[in-house]
């Protein structure tokens, strides 16, 4: 067994009502390569702060190795180091990675993605003994994500990462740990092998349940059936009624002795409560756009943005699943914007027929003391049978600066279904997004009749999203054959 850095012994957290986590048992020892992953709002967050020493916790046993260096990248980046500059933050003009940078720019002048990776370079440089990592592959491009995976799986200490982009779960782990309803379970092996082995323990659950539910109801008609033949039967005629008193003693205490038997037993195996494994299947997103606008739906000629791109053109038909692609910082959330009208200050024509509606989900996240009643418009009995879908129904009244990230995300989702579009703008859509709802989202662009224009980095979905891939690089914007 390699050198052990971490370990937590029944560690309980708790919010409110809400548990966290419950007598969870986990340990990072050198080499490992873990990612953390769970459902939104489950907690994954919570988890990295006890163990960075950002939050505690409110029982159970922390153990640390002596000297342990740990660094830890959350997921909302600091202000503090935006105001320096690249040669100011390394206090040096070369960093490996880093080399097509300016050093001489301000940090906060750089994109989301830039940024990250910047922060992510420093700690890979600073070579700690543990990196705790949240949401590491968010906003970065295909260069810089490539070169994250190939440091993470050279890297000699440990690693414990929260992520929701499959492939580089897929190339990266060497375990997976799942958080959900309060509980740690442990999966060896990479993505694909987590989901192989949670099938195998689900199939196992369901035998299990099915056998759970065949003995309690054999116990209760036993039961019924005992407590009807409880009474001591009467003799029959010209018997010894002594010796037939006797024998329906004995036969009371042994019909009592039974019936105590199987409620004890029926107590102990309605006291397991075996949750039903058989997950009920609830509607997801869907996205509904009215009809009978014809076949192309936008289309744009001759444009330019000073210092991004100049004289670009391109459409966009019914069924179109448009990947726009490009290094960070070349401009394609300013594209987005500027076909929704939402950018000023650029040259060209832009034709969109009056009767296509547009909807778009930025990039950056809903951030309000407004609840989800409140910013949702929808009458509210349909608002809650909505949430109930996306398993945020007991949220209605939560402002959204109290959901997590992802959740958050399922509220902008939602928003977005209200406003039937003919053609969605999706900026980085799978982003804090946990697994289900991912797929979710994917069956309901597979699903929807318009079309998508999307920028994303997350391999997994560009996989089985794009039909049609523009390559905006050098000020140009190139279809590309695929």
């Amino acid at each position: 067994m390699s050198y052990q850095f971490i370990s937590l012994q029944n560690i309980s957290k708790t919010y409110g009502s809400k548990t966290i986590l419950e007598d969870g048992h986990l340990y990072i020892h050198r080499g490992d390569k873990i990612a953390l992953v769970g459902p939104n709002g489950v907690g994954k967050t919570t988890l990295l702060e006890i163990i960075a020493r950002e939050r505690e916790y409110d029982r159970g046993v922390y153990e640390q190795a002596k000297d342990l260096c740990m660094h830890y990248v959350p997921q909302h980046l600091p202000y503090s180091f935006e105001a320096s500059t690249l040669f100011e933050l390394f206090d040096s003009y070369w960093i490996e990675g880093l080399e097509q940078y300016d050093f001489d720019r301000k940090i906060g002048t750089f994109s989301g993605g830039e940024k990250r990776f910047i922060l992510l370079c420093k700690s890979l440089m600073a070579n700690p003994d543990l990196l705790l990592l949240d949401e590491p592959t968010n906003h970065l491009d295909e260069e810089s994500l490539n070169y994250l995976q190939r440091k993470l799986k050279s890297f000699k200490g440990a690693v414990l990462f929260v992520s929701h982009d499959r492939t580089f779960i897929e190339e990266t782990v060497s375990d997976i740990v799942e958080l959900s309803e309060g509980s740690l379970h442990r999966y060896k092996g990479n993505y694909s092998s987590y989901l192989e082995q949670k099938e195998r323990k689900k199939r196992k659950e369901v035998v299990e349940y099915e056998k759970n539910k065949r003995e309690i109801k054999l116990l209760q008609k036993e039961i019924k059936a005992t407590s009807f033949s409880k009474k001591k039967p009467s003799p029959p005629k010209d018997s010894n009624k002594m010796a037939w008193d006797k024998w329906g003693e004995n036969h009371q205490k042994s019909t009592r002795r039974r019936l105590t038997q199987a409620k004890e037993q029926l107590y102990a195996l309605q006291k397991e409560t075996l949750k039903n494994p058989k997950k009920q299947q609830v509607r997801g997103f869907y996205f509904s756009p009215k009809q009978g606008v014809g076949k192309r739906l936008l289309s744009f000629h001759s444009l330019s943005k000073k210092g991004l791109f100049h004289n670009i053109q391109g459409h966009v038909c019914e069924g179109d699943r448009v990947l726009l692609k490009g290094d960070n910082g070349v401009g394609k959330t300013t594209l987005l914007r500027i076909l929704l009208g939402l950018e000023k200050g650029y040259e060209g024509l832009i034709d969109i027929p009056s009767r296509v509606s547009l909807g778009y989900m930025r990039q950056d996240i809903l951030s309000s003391t407004r609840t989800v009643r409140e910013e949702v418009d929808m009458h509210e009995e349909l608002l809650r049978k909505e949430l109930h879908c996306l398993s945020l129904h007991k949220m209605i009244d939560y402002p959204l600066s109290g959901l997590s990230m992802g959740q958050r995300k399922k509220v902008m989702l939602l928003q977005l279904q209200l406003q039937n579009p003919h053609v969605l703008f999706l900026d980085e859509p799978t982003n804090h997004m946990d697994f289900e709802t991912m797929h979710n989202l994917e069956r309901a662009l597979r699903d929807f009749s318009g079309a998508v224009i999307a920028t994303s980095h997350d391999r997994w979905f560009i996989e089985h999203f794009q039909n049609r891939v523009w390559h905006l690089e050098n000020g140009t914007l190139v279809e590309e054959k695929i």
